[in-house]
């Protein structure tokens, strides 16, 4: 599901099941201090489309096309970043010894320098296809290890710091609208640029514009100010993970939303750029202008969801996202697979379906990651979102891998029709979305429940 940030939410007993949060000082300044946060986390989102983090919508496209692996290769590529996770639980106390800032800055510095290396994995062809799959998986890694030992132990601990409890609704929402906006451009402008193929001087643009985010970002980053890292509970990094763990199983709201956050890996597509271009015929360029329509629908309706979550609670909302999750997941079976290129009709159907879920999981995911910032303690803060973050990460990198598999059984398989139904290997890993969108939607009416009695 997408990792947005929903706006007033409602109130904290709402959100963290009663739980309440503590209070964090305002530092002066806020709200400048916010749109220098804003900025520097622009680049992010985009990133991750291009260099296999979360998303990584683009890069499927550039190892399938532009390096001729297979989407098997592809997938396992994207497995493997889960061995970025020892790093990232080491460097959870990295932070305390370099502060917020200078985290993020060094990671930044880092992933810049990547880069350069991704742009230049096509000119080792000369030596087979093994070096390019080998180049592809040990620049990929070598970046999560960079945003995941910077972002991902620094970022939502230092906002959590630098923001009041009462400015974070807003503050996430506005925060996630401008990096999907920025990420709609640049998918647009990608899209517009690489018709059917992706080849390497067009990823190489793509590279270079990310290249000019991220020293925006880092200069940016020098213009906020130090923010004081809270004590852990333990002196040694492995022993503060242990405490949070601990916390994160005996507190109930947490552990609620620990259930569902591992439980909603299923209604994730992976691997769909990949199959949209394969095995339903449809344009890259079209692919990346409807995923760009899709990043700009999902913060669009943020505002719609707001309102509805005042109205009806945060629970009642995940129930509603999660019935327009089945529905889309039903559809699936109604778009066409084919070798050729791929219908008008087939086209709209397919982007229907992936703009509907984005604004569904635009729903879903608000409330959840809302939820986070207020249920999580101080004295866990940095632990339990280096944890979330690890999660986040790691289920979608094995859900890649599966994703490969599956691939490469829907081309060995084909697809079987009855009728205006069509089923292959690829649309039955997204019908197993409905019985977990189900499941998660009474879990969720539970929550509720049990808010209420309290």
């Amino acid at each position: 599901m997408v990792d947005a940030k929903l706006p007033a939410v409602g109130t904290r007993t709402d959100l963290t099941g009663g739980t309440s949060a503590p209070a964090t000082a305002a530092p002066s300044g806020e709200p400048r201090v916010e749109r220098l946060a804003i900025v520097a986390n622009m680049v992010i989102v985009p990133l991750c489309f291009a260099t296999g983090r979360l998303s990584a919508d683009l890069v499927q496209l550039y190892g399938v096309q532009t390096l001729g692996l297979t989407p098997a290769q592809v997938g396992m590529a994207l497995g493997l970043l889960v061995l970025s996770v020892p790093a990232q639980l080491l460097a959870v106390r990295l932070p305390r010894r370099l502060g917020f800032r200078r985290t993020m800055r060094f990671g930044y510095a880092g992933v810049l320098l990547l880069l350069v290396l991704l742009a230049a994995v096509p000119d080792l062809d000369r030596w087979g296809r093994p070096a390019v799959f080998a180049a592809f998986v040990a620049v990929l890694l070598a970046i999560e290890v960079a945003i995941s030992v910077s972002w991902g132990v620094a970022w939502h601990p230092w906002m959590r710091a630098l923001v009041s409890p009462g400015r974070r609704p807003r503050f996430v929402a506005r925060m996630q609208f401008a990096t999907q906006l920025l990420n709609v451009v640049l998918l647009l402008g990608f899209g517009l640029l690489a018709g059917a193929v992706v080849d390497r001087t067009e990823y190489r643009i793509l590279l270079a514009v990310l290249a000019v985010l991220l020293v925006v970002s880092i200069t940016t980053l020098g213009r906020m100010p130090h923010t004081p890292v809270p004590d852990g509970t333990h002196p040694q990094a492995l022993g503060e993970l242990r405490a949070a763990a601990t916390n994160l199983v005996a507190d109930g709201p947490l552990r609620r939303l620990s259930v569902i956050f591992l439980l909603d890996t299923v209604l994730v597509t992976p691997l769909l750029a990949i199959y949209a271009v394969l095995h339903l015929g449809i344009p890259a360029g079209t692919v990346a202008v409807i995923l760009a329509v899709r990043g700009l629908a999902a913060p669009i309706s943020l505002l719609a969801w707001s309102r509805a979550a005042h109205r009806i609670g945060t629970y009642r909302l995940i129930v509603h996202t999660m019935a327009g999750t089945v529905l889309t997941r039903l559809l699936w079976v109604f778009v066409p697979t084919t070798e050729g290129g791929a219908s008008g009709a087939s086209v709209a159907c397919f982007a229907v379906i992936v703009v509907v879920s984005a604004v569904c999981a635009a729903g879903y995911g608000n409330a959840n990651l809302t939820t986070w910032y207020d249920a999580v303690p101080d004295r866990h803060s940095r632990a339990m979102f280096t944890l979330r973050d690890v999660i986040a990460s790691s289920k979608l990198q094995l859900y890649s891998a599966a994703g490969g598999a599956v691939l490469a059984a829907t081309a060995t398989l084909g697809a079987a029709s009855y009728g205006p139904i069509h089923v292959d290997a690829y649309k039955l890993l997204m019908l197993a979305g409905v019985p977990v969108a189900v499941a998660i939607a009474m879990l969720s009416r539970r929550a509720q429940a049990e808010g209420a009695s309290r």
